[in-house]
């Protein structure tokens, strides 16, 4: 992280949470994805974000019935 320049991804930000100096924060950053890497998939975490906020597909299906301009 950090050695590649993408115009949308703000690695100083990140790092700073790790480490002073961006040797030592990349180094606590990768060991800390390593860690989440071991612990396998969270469905807390993963996919659904805005359907799952509003209650998921049937929620929305009901929605789609009450006003056909929805989504």
């Amino acid at each position: 992280m950090g050695k590649h320049k993408n115009p949308w991804q703000d690695t100083d930000s990140v790092l700073q949470l790790f480490g002073k100096s961006k040797y030592v924060a990349r180094k606590k950053y990768r060991d800390f994805l390593e860690k989440g890497i071991g612990r396998g998939r969270n469905p807390e975490m993963t996919g659904g974000g805005l359907l799952r906020s509003i209650g998921g597909g049937v929620v929305l299906k009901s929605m789609r019935r009450i006003n056909p301009i929805v989504a």
